[in-house]
């Protein structure tokens, strides 16, 4: 396992009598960008909540760095301060600067001195190019802008796996690009990444493996290259097309 970041092993989910997550196996390898795409309803934004604890498992096994998570010994809020969570709402303080957005879980999850705290917030937002926006409050910010903070939060963490639930669908579609060239950069510096999108283009540049869901079901699990070029599946073609269009 210790090649693995993350592992699935026959994970189900249901509400009530309804199943949205039907028996999936399937790896995430340390330092891997996995995108996972698939029609809404398909369980994308379920399966990786479930990484976190966001929402439980019915039956089957997550594994992350080898440790079986949904094991009713594990501390969560300890699980969590190791896994990176980027939504599609930024959720940021609205009355804090964003340095201190970024600043505020190292103070009050690791615990560290305020200076030290904004050291590392600083380096973040420098990271992804908001240095000049650290004294600002969200609402200064442009939507673009408060979601690369919400991603320099989590950076800030220093996580070991960073899950993306549809990060741009809030956006409007000039500020779609600034987030997608963060996360292009992240993919690139070798961070294990899920990331649930629509954005194809991100998928086909950055992903190193394409997860495509189909009511529930791992329909494919293939290299990018192999995904998009001269994919056979009718579905997955079906898809494609769509989101060309």
């Amino acid at each position: 396992m210790s090649q693995d970041a993350v592992i699935f092993d026959n994970v189900i989910k249901k509400y009530g009598e309804n199943l949205v997550i039907n028996g999936i196996n399937a790896s995430v390898r340390q330092g891997s960008t996995v995108v996972l795409c698939g029609s809404s309803g398909s369980g994308k934004s379920t399966l990786i909540r479930m990484v976190n604890r966001l929402e439980p498992i019915s039956g089957g096994r997550i594994f992350v760095d080898g440790i079986n998570i949904h094991d009713a010994l594990i501390n969560v809020n300890k699980l969590r301060s190791g896994i990176g969570f980027v939504a599609q709402s930024f959720n940021l303080f609205q009355h804090l600067t964003a340095l201190d957005n970024v600043a505020i879980a190292l103070r009050r999850v690791r615990k560290m001195g305020k200076d030290e705290a904004a050291s590392r917030a600083l380096t973040q937002l420098r990271r992804l190019g908001l240095e000049a926006h650290c004294a600002k409050y969200p609402a200064q910010l442009s939507g673009g802008q408060q979601q690369r903070v919400a991603i320099a939060r989590v950076l800030a963490m220093e996580p070991k796996l960073i899950l993306f639930d549809e990060p741009t669908s809030a956006l409007d579609p000039e500020m779609v690009g600034e987030v997608l060239n963060a996360m292009r950069t992240l993919a690139e510096e070798g961070l294990t990444m899920m990331c649930v999108t629509h954005e194809m283009h991100f998928a086909r540049q950055a992903a190193d493996q394409i997860w495509f869901l189909e009511q529930g079901n791992l329909l494919q699990d293939l290299p990018a290259e192999q995904f998009f070029t001269g994919n056979e599946n009718e579905r997955v073609r079906r898809f494609l097309n769509s989101i060309n269009h």
